[in-house]
């Protein structure tokens, strides 16, 4: 999976991407520079965390400086040879790691070549704020209520009037999930029911 979560601050993206990692049964590790998940333990050594991990592990990782330590961070996940697998990495406020027309080359590499066992979950404000390379191989877009003009005119280029009209009238805490599905035939369907991925996750602000 690919996902990219879209939403303003308190609609539920994190407590979503927390929710779509743990329904893997993966290791999950959250790149957490907002320091949002403060129910979920801070890793101190990565590879001595995930030789120890299991599906059911949860740890996150503070940065004092996103981009930089990012670096550092997939350098011991990946170095260069996918050392680990069998994990989920959330990387939340993505938008410190891209911009329309730049992202981060490890966070490209992760979109480009990561292996099947290894997920990606984005989170983000805006649409507009997504590089071009995740609007083009993202399996899973997850879309919180749209309100600026520019966001629902890149939505209806990108998924559709139909979405971008239903972006625009969602309720708090619903959402819209967009698929390719079988023979690239596009797919979607709006989440209702919040309470049936809704987890605390120990936000900080």
């Amino acid at each position: 999976m690919l996902a990219v979560i879209i939403g303003r601050r308190r609609q539920g993206k994190s407590t979503l991407a927390l929710s779509l990692a743990k329904s893997h049964n993966q290791t999950t590790i959250v790149f957490d520079p907002n320091d949002q998940y403060g129910n979920i333990p801070i890793i101190d050594e990565i590879g001595v965390w995930m030789e120890n991990s299991t599906p059911h592990s949860l740890g996150r990782i503070v940065p004092n400086d996103p981009k930089p330590d990012f670096e550092a961070s997939a350098a011991e996940l990946d170095g260069g040879g996918w050392r680990w697998g069998d994990y989920v990495l959330i990387v939340d406020e993505c938008s410190m790691l891209m911009s329309p027309s730049w992202v981060h080359p490890i966070l490209e590499r992760y979109a480009r070549t990561s292996p099947k066992d290894v997920s990606v979950i984005l989170t983000t404000h805006r649409t507009v704020d997504v590089h071009t390379l995740f609007r083009a191989l993202a399996t899973d877009w997850f879309l919180f209520n749209q309100h600026l003009d520019r966001d629902l005119e890149n939505i209806a280029d990108n998924f559709g009037t139909e979405v971008s009209d239903k972006s625009k009238n969602l309720p708090n805490y619903h959402l819209i999930h967009y698929w390719l599905d079988t023979g690239g035939i596009p797919k979607h369907e709006i989440w209702d029911k919040p309470e049936e991925w809704y987890l605390d996750i120990g936000r900080r602000t």
